[in-house]
C-alpha cells in the first residue's frame, strides 16, 4: 500500500500561484453579468492601442518629446486614402470604409482577446474569460463573490485545524495511556485484594475446620468425662454399701491384677480381657511373651509404669502399686486397651489429653487399697483366675 498523500503540503505550495489568479479575479466586478460585452470591450481596448501612435516616446528634462516621425507616415496614408474613396461612389465608399474597418477589427481583436485572457495582463477583462475559458470561469468564480477567500488562508485554516487536531489527538493519547495505566493498575488492585480474599476465606475456612474439630474434640472429651464421673458416682454409692469389689476397676479399661510374692506375680485378678495372660509370672525368666513384657517391667524397681504395644493397634499399660499400709504388698494393673474400640481408656491411661495419667493410676491405686481394705482377696472375677 501507498503512502498517503501530502494534502498539507501540496496546499501550502500551490497557495501562492492560486492566489496570483484569485486577486485578478477579485479585481473584476462581482456580478460579471451585468459588465459590458467582451467585444465592446475588446474595441475600447483597440481604441486605446490606437493612442500609443502618438504618446510621447523620450523624456527629455522632464520634458514630453512627441513621437513627430509617425505623423507624416498617419497623414499620408489618411491623405491617399482620403482621395482614394472620394474618387467612388457613396456606396462603394461605405463598402470599402466598412471593409477596412472589418479588415481592421479581424486584425487587431485576435491580439487584443490574447491579452483580454491572459489573468495577469491589465487588459484582463472576466466577460471574455467567462466566454472563452468556461471551465477555468466555473472554478475560479467563487472567488469574485467572496473577496475574502484566499488559498494561503485555506492553507492557513488547515494547518490550525491539523496542529488543533494533533494536539486534540495528543491529550487523547495521554488520557488514553493514563486511563489505560490507572485501569491496569486497578486491575492489579482487584486482583491482589481477591488473592487476598480468597487467602483469608481459605484461611477463616482452616480456622472454622480447626474450631468446630477443637469444638468436637471438646464434646468428645465431656462426653467421656461424663461417661467417667457416672461410672465413678457408681462406684462411690457401692464404696459406702462395703461393695467395692475386683470389678469396679474396670472403668478405664478391661485388666489383669497381680499380686508380687517374691520373684513370682501370681493373678489375683481378671475383667474383661480374653484371659489368655498366664495365673504365674516368673521374674527370673530372661525371656517373656510381649503381651505380658510391660507387666514384667512395671514389676522391676526401675519405673512403676509401663507401656508396649505386642501388635498394632492394642497397646498394654502396666502400674505398679504398694498396698496396705501394714503389709505393704506389691500389686501390678496391667489395662489392655484397643483404641478402635476403646478411645476413652487410651486417651485417660495413655495420654494426658483429657487428665494426666498419673492422676487416672492414682485413682486406680485408691479403688485397689479399697478393695483390700474391704478384704475382698478372695480368687474371684471372670478371667482364669477366681473362676
Amino acid at each position: 500500500m501507498g503512502e498517503k498523500p501530502n494534502y498539507h503540503g501540496f496546499l501550502f505550495n500551490v497557495a501562492p500561484s492560486m492566489d496570483k489568479i484569485l486577486n485578478e479575479f477579485k479585481r473584476q466586478e462581482a456580478r460579471a453579468d451585468v459588465a459590458p460585452p467582451w467585444l465592446g470591450q475588446a474595441i475600447i481596448l483597440i481604441m486605446k492601442e490606437l493612442k500609443t501612435f502618438y504618446k510621447p516616446v523620450l523624456k527629455i528634462s522632464n520634458i514630453n518629446v512627441a513621437n513627430l516621425t509617425t505623423y507624416p507616415v498617419i497623414g499620408g496614408v489618411a491623405a491617399g486614402a482620403i482621395a482614394f474613396i472620394k474618387g467612388m461612389e457613396w456606396y462603394w465608399s461605405l463598402l470599402v470604409i466598412l471593409g477596412a474597418i472589418v479588415l481592421l477589427l479581424s486584425i487587431t481583436i485576435p491580439f487584443i482577446l490574447t491579452r483580454m485572457l491572459d489573468l495577469h495582463h491589465p487588459y484582463f477583462y472576466l466577460p471574455a474569460y467567462k466566454t472563452f475559458r468556461k471551465n477555468e470561469f466555473d472554478l475560479l468564480n467563487h472567488s469574485v463573490h467572496d473577496k475574502q477567500v484566499s488559498y494561503s488562508g485555506l492553507a492557513q485554516f488547515v494547518n490550525g485545524l491539523m496542529t488543533r487536531q494533533h494536539d486534540e489527538l495528543e491529550v487523547v493519547k495521554a488520557i488514553t495511556d493514563q486511563y489505560n495505566s490507572e485501569k491496569e493498575t486497578l486491575r492489579e488492585e482487584i486482583k491482589n485484594l481477591r488473592e487476598k480474599e480468597e487467602e483469608a476465606i481459605q484461611t477463616y475456612d482452616t480456622l472454622i475446620e480447626d474450631l468446630e474439630d477443637e469444638i468436637q474434640w471438646y464434646e468428645t472429651v465431656i462426653d467421656y468425662l461424663i461417661q467417667l464421673f457416672h461410672e465413678l458416682y457408681i462406684i462411690l454409692h457401692r464404696i459406702g454399701k462395703g461393695q467395692c469389689h475386683f470389678s469396679d476397676l474396670k472403668l478405664i479399661a478391661g485388666y489383669t491384677l497381680y499380686k508380687k510374692e517374691g520373684n513370682v506375680l501370681n493373678q489375683i485378678a481378671d475383667e474383661g480381657t480374653t484371659g489368655q495372660n498366664p495365673l504365674k509370672i516368673d521374674l527370673t525368666r530372661k525371656y517373656h511373651n510381649p503381651w505380658v513384657q510391660s507387666i514384667v517391667e512395671a514389676a522391676g524397681k526401675q519405673s512403676n509404669l509401663f507401656r508396649n504395644e505386642p501388635k498394632e493397634g492394642y497397646h498394654i499399660v502396666s502400674y505398679r502399686m504398694n498396698i496396705g499400709y501394714d503389709t505393704n504388698e506389691t500389686w501390678i494393673i496391667s489395662l489392655q486397651i484397643a483404641p478402635s474400640v476403646n478411645k476413652r481408656g487410651y486417651l485417660l491411661a495413655l495420654t494426658d489429653d483429657i487428665i494426666d495419667q498419673r492422676v487416672i493410676f492414682s485413682m486406680l491405686h485408691g479403688l485397689c487399697q479399697i478393695v483390700y481394705n474391704n478384704g475382698k482377696l478372695e480368687k474371684k472375677g471372670d478371667g482364669s483366675y477366681g473362676r
